[in-house]
């Protein structure tokens, strides 16, 4: 399957999933671990979602990251249709463990990224959204797993909050 088939594929899916004036653009990058596909959410033309997933080179394993919804857009459903998307999309494309990261985050008004790890509220709200569409805690050997490859995304995440899903 190409690419353009392929981005056609998505936002037809994706459309299933939303409502009203929600629509998918898929975008692909190049990442730390190699390609990487991001989705993004558009309503009315605004971007108000977006999710990156990397796949780990040599494993059926993939990463699911900068989960992100715009402040006014929040609690209307669009993580869990992104989420639902990236998910089904990695099982069918012979993904079997998908890792998630809890670290909440914000953009600030120039766009940079600002963590906000010690927020327990937004933590454990993640926790619920992930564990709502079948994350689980990690185990102590993905937890390590995570600890290397976060080391080699240049990502300074804890390992302790990770969580897992198998396919």
């Amino acid at each position: 399957m190409n690419r353009m088939t392929f981005t056609v594929l998505c936002a037809f899916m994706f459309t299933q999933l939303c409502t009203g004036s929600q629509t998918l653009e898929t975008e692909f990058a190049k990442g730390p671990l190699g390609p990487e596909v991001v989705y993004l959410v558009k309503d009315n033309n605004e971007h108000v979602g977006m999710v990156y997933v990397a796949k780990i080179p040599c494993m059926p394993w993939y990463i699911l990251y900068n989960l992100h919804v715009s402040k006014e857009h929040r609690n209307k459903g669009i993580a869990t249709k992104l989420l639902i998307h990236a998910i089904q999309e990695i099982a069918q494309g012979q993904g079997r463990l998908i890792f998630i990261q809890p670290g909440p985050y914000e953009f600030g008004d120039n766009g940079e990224c600002i963590q906000d790890t010690k927020n327990i509220e937004k933590t454990e709200a993640l926790v619920r959204l992930y564990t709502r569409v079948g994350f689980q805690p990690a185990s102590s050997y993905h937890q390590l797993i995570a600890t290397a490859l976060y080391y080699l995304m240049g990502m300074t995440e804890d390992p302790n909050n990770l969580m897992v899903q198998y396919l």
